[in-house]
């Protein structure tokens, strides 16, 4: 069980931990990559089913004897793939910042911390969430493409679930307010 005085004496080795100005510098790229792995691995599942259904599409003349042509039968779906692909790159541009925070702390730190254990738990319960959500609607659009209009919502909701899951713990452990200032520390670096 966790104490307010747990949590207390965490957030003060976290915030240790930022200021401390012996620490390496973290590399920017480094938090790219962590902050666009989740959403870009939906994307590239994404971009798998959209190739299928290009390479499986069979033209056919239609009820008013008119040759279909691959955007005007699946135009919907090409343009909902490139919402969802839009979406993913937004979600990892807005996860940068606390992937910054995260990588500023040093391994020891994040090993020790109780709060980024709790949360790190979280996050991997809401990442198979996450997943799962959007391998289904691949993995039925390979046999029903018009499933893929649905990709931008199986990005984004999931997304929005994990953001309050994260911000109802955030308020729970009383970290939101000194999350902010670890932030600002961090991207001062």
């Amino acid at each position: 069980m966790i104490t307010q005085t747990d949590v207390n004496n965490d957030i003060r080795m976290l915030a240790e931990s930022i200021e401390d100005s012996k620490r390496p510098l973290i590399s920017p790229l480094q938090a790219l990559k962590l902050s666009m792995l989740l959403p870009l691995s939906c994307a590239a599942v994404y971009a798998i089913a959209v190739t299928w259904t290009i390479y499986s599409f069979v033209p056919h003349i239609d009820h008013f004897d008119n040759m279909t042509t691959l955007t005007g039968e699946y135009g919907g779906v090409l343009a909902a793939s490139a919402l969802a692909l839009f979406f993913s790159l937004m979600i990892g541009i807005s996860l940068y910042g606390p992937a910054l925070v995260y990588l500023s702390l040093s391994k020891e730190v994040r090993d020790k911390s109780l709060i980024i254990g709790q949360f790190k738990k979280i996050i991997r319960k809401l990442t198979v969430l996450f997943l799962f959500c959007n391998i289904t609607v691949a993995v039925v659009s390979l046999e029903v493409p018009w499933v893929l209009v649905l990709s931008p919502l199986a990005i984004f909701v999931p997304f929005l679930i994990m953001q309050g899951v994260i911000s109802a713990e955030m308020a729970r452990y009383g970290i939101g307010p000194v999350l902010g200032k670890l932030t600002k520390l961090a991207r001062k670096i």
